[in-house]
């Protein structure tokens, strides 16, 4: 088998590589179905790991939304405007930042600003190492952007035999899928199969701390088995801990079989066995959080800490309507919390008291304040005055 890395071309030999990005973006196949299902988020809202942070990159590739407007993707891919649910949000020039493995040599990961900030919540990185999968099975949901699965293929590749064996004596049959043309963003799910530190890709500049899962049959009908393809670069592999989803990886590399369809053109099928490597962020992650929380963490208010906190749809200021600015106090003051506060009939901004949706009160003020409809009143009752007096 060779190793490559995902998203690009290489030659005839067994481990050099051509160049980067030149083959079209991909996403998980999977082996469920006719191939062509998961393209919205696992139901119900609970087994959702973040279906929507997950977009497309530049001129194909993925990209993963980590929150406070930096997204995290694969370093080989570079940076690029980033899809969202429909929405492109633009890169912030000269924001990337590279990981390092080992100074100095960098990791295939680069994180970098987009803006404005998305509406999506903040992800949870994985901090805790990557049980041993030895003793310990591990479940994983993997996200990523591009090609449907296209027809069922038969392969047979020839295996290892002593000298002077009749040509096709000695063969593996196995099976697998051709990739279509059409494209979208897709989960699937696999489990980990080894844990690989320091891996270096045939031909990469980078050396990664990475884990592996494998392309099997089993109960891959029920379980979605998927893998990975070319262009699949940048995408999101989740682990559940408990109750909360974990970014765990990012999907940047594949081993494939030296002879697997169409090589060495261009690789464009998911055989059995085939594995596909993933960043094992618990190695980066305090890199990463350098790089994207902002300074006030972790004693960010309500509108700066990559959280819905009022549970309508957006996040944060630039957001979030209730935010005046990142460090006011609420994302849902009373112009902005969908309730009748004052009984009078009108809600949030409908209400003549609201001037803005950050502001803190639907009731006109008593006592020392005036209220908006008097405060209307007020240039008027002036005029009124000055006119009185001087007809006196």
């Amino acid at each position: 088998m060779k190793f490559t890395a995902i998203a690009m071309k290489f030659t005839a030999t067994a481990v050099a590589l051509a160049l980067w990005g030149a083959a079209p973006a991909a996403a998980v196949i999977i082996d469920s179905g006719d191939g062509t299902g998961n393209v919205s988020p696992p139901a119900p809202p609970a087994d959702d790991p973040g279906f929507d942070n997950v977009g497309i990159r530049g001129a194909g590739l993925s990209a993963v939304y980590l929150g406070y407007g930096w997204v995290l993707a694969s370093s080989h891919g570079g940076t690029g405007d980033v899809n969202l649910g429909g929405t492109v949000y633009t890169t912030v020039p000269n924001s990337f930042v590279r990981i390092v493995h080992d100074s100095p040599i960098y990791a295939d990961l680069r994180a970098y600003q987009i803006t404005p900030k998305p509406p999506l919540e903040a992800l949870e990185i994985r901090a805790d190492p990557i049980p041993d999968p030895g003793t310990t099975t591990t479940e994983v949901v993997m996200i990523g952007n591009g090609r449907d699965r296209g027809a069922a293929y038969e392969y047979v590749n020839e295996c290892a035999c002593p000298p002077n064996c009749p040509p096709g004596s000695c063969v593996n049959e196995t099976d697998g899928y051709l990739w279509d043309t059409s494209k979208s963003i897709r989960w699937g799910k696999n489990l980990i199969a080894a844990l690989i530190p320091d891996l270096i890709p045939d031909g990469s500049a980078f050396t990664t701390d990475s884990f592996a899962t494998t392309f099997d049959r089993g109960v891959a009908e029920a379980d979605h088995e998927c893998q990975a393809a070319i262009g699949d670069s940048g995408g999101a592999v989740f682990i559940q801990n408990g109750a909360i989803w974990e970014l765990a990886g990012i999907m940047y590399a594949e081993e494939v079989f030296v002879d697997q369809p169409d090589l060495p053109t261009v690789l464009n099928s998911a055989i059995y066995e085939n594995r596909t490597f993933s960043a094992d962020l618990s190695s980066y992650r305090d890199q990463i959080l350098a790089a994207v929380l902002p300074a006030c963490y972790p004693n960010c208010g309500p509108c700066n800490n990559g959280l819905d906190d009022d549970g309508d749809g957006f996040v944060d200021d630039g957001n979030d309507p209730g935010c005046r600015n990142e460090e006011w106090h609420s994302e849902s003051p009373e112009c902005d919390d969908g309730i009748d506060n004052d009984g009078d009939g009108w809600i949030d901004v409908l209400d003549p008291t609201c001037g803005n949706p950050w502001q803190v009160s639907e009731s006109p003020n008593s006592g020392c304040g005036l209220g908006f409809e008097l405060a209307l009143l007020l240039p008027g009752l002036a005029w009124l005055r000055r006119r009185l007096r001087a007809a006196a």
